[in-house]
């Protein structure tokens, strides 16, 4: 918003409610003026003024069933005392997320990867049961995880909060992000051939996934009206691969960041990229990997009148001769 609204945007800064206005919004979200001294004072504590946390807690309380409602009003269901409370508004989230009802709790993530804005036909797209997914939907706008934002031409939700967004996503195993990530991906590809904000979503998407050859097809796309994104997006792909632990997809995310540099005509940090990634691959057992980025840097370096571009494109032509990659070794042969 900032970045590209700059001119409209007008920053507020909201202040923590003082306690006794805190304790006014207690009063009225749950309509109920007698609410246990010491349960009161751990909700005003913990949320510190924020009125989101607030609403949050006494969510929680009723979901857990602390409080029913008798009639008009919220009354407690027992002893309060020992209820456990999660100490942080991330952490409250995050168990809300863990009650929900399996089905419910899967439409919640597929959402989140998808990310705050969700369409209903992609969110289809990464669901199987079409009625179990209406199903779920409705649990989620009574439990105000999510909110409709649009109903024509085509179903819109919202995350009621990114933190949402976040405790959603944070939920989901590693394994089953890459497929979920894949899936979008794919739907995006199939059904947003004109959208004007295709590529970054798709750039997105992929880097997720861990497709780096895919990520750098549409990073490339993005460069074309806007290099700095493509740039964010490359930097973004170095951070996952290092969060993965795995030395090829860490050189292969480096050369995808090398290849931004220098679109975005930093040329130190170009090179730097490229030298890492010959490093970081020399580790490993990829030679194809290792063939493309000395064949990569090795014209990187030529046009910038090194002598040592012809010695790395030399040693890239030699791995792809020893692997017998015809269509690579005559593009190796050409960058001589």
């Amino acid at each position: 918003m900032q970045r590209h609204y700059s001119h409209r945007l007008i920053e507020l800064t909201l202040a923590p409610l003082p306690s006794d206005e805190s304790e006014r919004l207690v009063e009225n979200l749950l309509e109920l003026a007698d609410l246990p001294p010491g349960i009161r004072a751990r909700i005003l504590d913990q949320s510190e003024g924020n009125p989101f946390f607030v609403e949050e807690i006494i969510r929680s309380l009723i979901e857990q069933g602390a409080l029913r409602r008798e009639g008009e009003r919220w009354v407690a269901s027992g002893d309060m005392s020992h209820l456990a409370m999660p100490a942080t508004l991330r952490g409250l989230i995050a168990a809300r997320v863990d009650r929900l009802p399996a089905p419910a709790k899967a439409t919640l993530q597929r959402a989140a990867v998808i990310g705050r804005f969700v369409g209903y036909s992609a969110l289809r797209a990464l669901h199987a049961g079409g009625s179990e997914l209406d199903q779920s939907l409705a649990h989620l706008l009574r439990a105000e995880l999510l909110r409709e934002w649009a109903h024509a031409p085509e179903r819109q939700y919202i995350f009621k909060h990114a933190l949402t967004q976040e405790a959603a996503y944070a939920s989901i195993l590693h394994e089953q992000r890459r497929t979920l990530h894949r899936e979008a991906a794919t739907f995006l590809e199939r059904e947003t051939t004109t959208a004007p904000d295709r590529a970054p979503l798709l750039a997105h998407h992929w880097l997720r996934t861990e497709d780096w050859e895919k990520a750098l097809t549409y990073s490339v796309e993005l460069s074309l009206g806007n290099v700095p994104a493509a740039l964010a997006a490359a930097r973004r792909a170095v951070d996952i691969a290092r969060e993965s632990h795995y030395l090829m997809e860490q050189g292969a995310a480096l050369r995808v960041l090398g290849q931004a540099c220098e679109a975005a005509g930093d040329m130190a940090d170009a090179d730097e990229a490229f030298r890492q990634s010959v490093e970081v691959l020399e580790a490993t057992q990829s030679r194809p990997e290792l063939a493309q980025t000395l064949l990569v840097y090795g014209r990187f370096r030529s046009r910038g009148g090194n002598g040592d571009g012809r010695v790395l494109i030399e040693h890239a032509l030699a791995l792809f001769e020893e692997m017998d990659a015809t269509g690579w070794i005559a593009e190796a042969r050409a960058a001589l």
